[in-house]
């Protein structure tokens, strides 16, 4: 490599940040990175992904920018979220396996990811009612899911 290649790598590298956005995930507005302000702006009170009501929504923040979201919905609505994903995401790829409740019962796991984003079905052994969609790692104050 030439030197005047060399000096082109910090320029380029500063205008990453500003290009990455438009390939990064997002959802309905919101994506890693982003101000507060900009989260507030975007984000309504009630919630909606393909048609059904998001229950809980965590954003973890990193000096003022979003570091991981986490929206929880009823497991009833998992497929409809998971064609929606994936109709956005096609190369959004699904891993299934089997889990028991707390109860003792045997459930048919699905954790679908692409890139930074993570759909999956049972929100962990014990909330088997609630299904999540994860944009980022999950805060680590707050264990939603068990296989990851």
């Amino acid at each position: 490599m030439k030197l005047k290649d060399l000096m082109l790598i910090p320029l380029i590298s500063c205008f990453i940040p500003l290009m990455a956005h438009g390939a990064d995930v997002e959802i309905k507005g919101v994506y890693l990175g982003m101000s507060k302000g900009d989260y507030n702006q975007v984000f309504a009170k009630q919630w909606t992904v393909a048609t059904h009501d998001v229950t809980t929504v965590t954003p973890l923040w990193n000096h003022e920018k979003l570091q991981s979201f986490t929206a929880d919905f009823k497991v009833g609505g998992f497929e409809d979220i998971l064609a929606a994903v994936k109709k956005k995401y096609p190369n959004l790829t699904c891993v299934s396996s089997k889990m028991n409740n707390t109860f003792g019962a045997t459930l048919n796991q699905k954790t679908c990811t692409y890139k930074e984003l993570t759909l999956q079905r049972y929100l962990s052994e014990r909330y088997f009612g609630m299904s999540t969609l994860i944009l980022g790692k999950p805060s680590p104050t707050k264990k939603v899911l068990n296989d990851i």
